[in-house]
C-alpha cells in the first residue's frame, strides 16, 4: 500500500515495508531460515565487567540470523543512538562483508530489523540504511510514540528532590547538549538500591504532587538508573501491534532476556530469572539457563549473615560462592532424593545450591566458560541454528 507501512502478509519469511512508495526488497533466494527473536540488550548480549560494550560473538551469530532470513526486534531501555552505535553498525558492517553490497544490506535492514528503544516507548520500523560522509544513517518509521507525562515538571522533582540526597546522580532527558540524550524518557543515573528507591518514591514523593500524571507514568529500576517511562509504552499500543503483526509471519517466536511482562507473557523467552534478573547480574551469573546447579556437600562451606545479605563461602578458600535464592533472595536449601534429585530442605536438612556458569566448545575446540550473558545468547542460538529449530 504506497504511502504507508505495514507488514507484507503474504506467506514469505521475511517482512517487507511498502513506505513512502517504496517497495521493500525481498531475497527468497538466500533464505533457509525463518522465525523472529525478541532481544534485550544490556545484561543479555553485553560483555562481563562492561556497562556498555557487545559481545562479539552474539553479533556475529545475530548477523548470520538476519541474513539467512530471521527478522530481530530490539526491545530494549537503551536509546536509539546507543542501539545503532554497538548492535546495528556492527550487523550491518557484517552483512556488508558477506554482500560486498551496501544497497543489498540496507534492503535486508528495511526487511528483517525492527527497534524498540526506551522501554519499547516507540515502535521503529527500518525504511533504510543511507551512507553519508562516510557514516551510517539508519532510517525510521516512528509508530505509537509515547513520551513520559509531564516531562518537564517531573525533571524538576527529581532534580530538586531526589539528586541532592544521592550524590554524583544526575537525570538525562532530551534537552540540548545532554549526552546520549533520551528522546521519550527520563532517567535517574547514578544512584544505587534502585528497586528501594522506587518503593520510596512511591511512598513519599508521589502523594506530595498530585498535579503530575502518576496514574501514567511507569518506574523500571535498572541497576543504577531509575527510568521514568508513559505507563503504556512497551504495552499498548506499540506491543500489542507488533505481537498480532509477527503472528503472520512464518517461523518460531523465541526471546532471550529481560524482555517485560508485555513479552514475557507470550513470548517463549531464555532468562534465568524472570522476576528479578538484577539480582543474578549483580552476581555475574548469566540471564540465561546455561548454568549447572550442584547440591554443597557438609563440611564444604560456610553462610554467614541472614536474609538477602546472607553469603555463602567455600570454606577452604573463603571465596564467596553463587547459590540459588527465591524471589526474596533467601537462600534456597535442598538435598538430593534416593534418585539423586535435589528435593526441598531447610537450613538445617539441606544444603545451598551451587550455580556454576556453563562450558562449550569454542574455536579451535578450546572448552570455554559461559562467564557471561552476550555468551550464553550466542552459544543457544547457534545450537537452535545448527539443530534446524529455525529451519524453513
Amino acid at each position: 500500500m504506497s504511502g504507508s507501512t505495514e507488514l507484507a502478509r503474504s506467506g514469505r519469511q521475511s517482512i517487507t515495508w511498502e513506505t513512502k512508495g517504496q517497495p521493500g526488497h525481498n531475497y527468497e533466494n538466500s533464505l533457509d531460515i525463518h522465525g523472529v527473536l525478541f532481544l534485550d540488550v544490556d545484561g543479555t548480549l553485553t560483555r562481563p565487567g562492561s556497562m556498555y560494550a557487545i559481545d562479539i560473538e552474539a553479533i556475529g551469530v545475530i548477523t548470520e540470523f538476519v541474513n539467512r532470513g530471521g527478522v530481530c526486534v530490539f526491545n530494549t531501555g537503551a536509546t536509539l543512538g546507543r542501539l545503532e552505535r554497538t548492535i546495528l553498525n556492527p550487523i550491518f558492517n557484517g552483512l556488508d562483508q558477506i554482500h560486498n553490497n551496501t544497497q543489498t544490506v540496507s534492503g535486508i535492514f528495511r526487511d528483517r530489523i525492527i527497534a524498540m528503544p526506551e522501554n519499547g516507548s516507540a515502535s521503529l520500523l527500518n525504511t533504510g540504511v543511507e551512507i553519508v560522509e562516510n557514516e551510517l544513517y539508519f532510517l525510521w518509521h516512528v509508530l505509537h510514540a509515547l513520551h513520559v507525562p509531564d516531562k518537564e515538571k517531573l525533571r524538576a522533582l527529581i532534580e530538586s528532590e531526589l539528586v541532592p540526597s544521592h550524590h554524583k546522580s544526575f537525570v538525562v532527558g532530551d534537552r540540548p547538549g545532554e549526552m546520549n540524550p533520551r528522546q521519550y524518557i527520563l532517567s535517574w543515573k547514578g544512584i544505587t538500591d534502585t528497586l528501594e528507591l522506587v518503593e520510596e518514591i512511591k511512598r513519599n514523593i508521589v502523594p506530595k504532587h498530585p498535579k503530575i500524571d502518576w496514574t501514567h507514568i511507569q518506574m523500571k529500576a535498572a541497576r543504577k538508573t531509575i527510568d521514568f517511562i508513559h505507563s503504556e509504552s512497551g504495552k499498548q499500543p506499540s506491543s500489542e501491534w507488533l505481537l498480532h503483526e509477527v503472528g503472520f509471519i512464518d517461523g518460531p517466536l523465541l526471546g532471550f532476556g529481560d524482555l517485560g511482562d508485555e513479552f514475557g507473557r507470550v513470548i517463549p523467552t531464555i532468562n534465568v530469572n524472570q522476576v528479578k534478573p538484577n539480582e543474578f547480574r549483580r552476581r555475574s551469573v548469566p540471564s540465561m539457563e546455561l548454568t549447572r546447579w550442584k547440591s554443597l556437600s557438609k563440611n564444604s562451606y560456610v553462610t554467614t549473615g541472614t536474609g538477602r545479605g546472607a553469603t555463602v563461602r567455600d570454606l577452604h578458600t573463603g571465596a564467596e560462592l553463587s547459590v540459588l535464592r527465591d524471589e526474596e533472595g533467601e537462600i534456597i536449601y535442598a538435598s538430593p532424593n534416593d534418585n539423586n534429585y535435589l528435593s526441598p530442605g531447610t537450613m538445617k536438612e539441606g544444603f545451598p545450591i551451587e550455580i556454576k556458569p556453563g562450558t562449550y566448545y569454542g574455536a579451535g575446540h578450546q572448552l570455554q566458560t559461559i562467564q557471561d550473558a552476550g555468551k550464553g545468547t550466542a552459544w543457544v542460538l547457534r545450537q537452535l541454528i545448527d539443530k534446524g529449530y529455525f529451519a524453513k
